[in-house]
């Protein structure tokens, strides 16, 4: 019962640090179409066989880009960091 209730407080304190001030929370469009995409593969309507394009350049990340992603939102992030990718993700 113990278990429960801090679980309980646990999940309620971040649900509140999530939420709070979400009108404040904005998204660049690449971001949207990664999230689009990884809802795609999670709903099963779409199993893509190229990634994201990178920059403006005719070059493409790999698909796991997008299926790392359904694990963590930071997924990405911290799969890009060893070739070179941001040292710092945003919250």
């Amino acid at each position: 019962m113990r278990d429960k209730l801090a679980l309980a407080a646990i999940l309620a304190l971040a649900a509140i640090v999530r939420f709070y001030r979400v009108d404040l929370t904005w998204f660049f469009l690449d971001q949207v179409r990664d999230v689009s995409v990884a809802a795609n593969i999670a709903a099963g309507a779409s199993f893509p066989m190229l990634g994201p394009r990178i920059g403006w350049t005719e070059a493409y990340l790999g698909p796991l880009y997008f299926y790392v992603q359904l694990a963590s939102p930071k997924g990405p992030a911290l799969l890009l960091r060893p070739v070179g990718g941001s040292k710092r993700t945003r919250p």
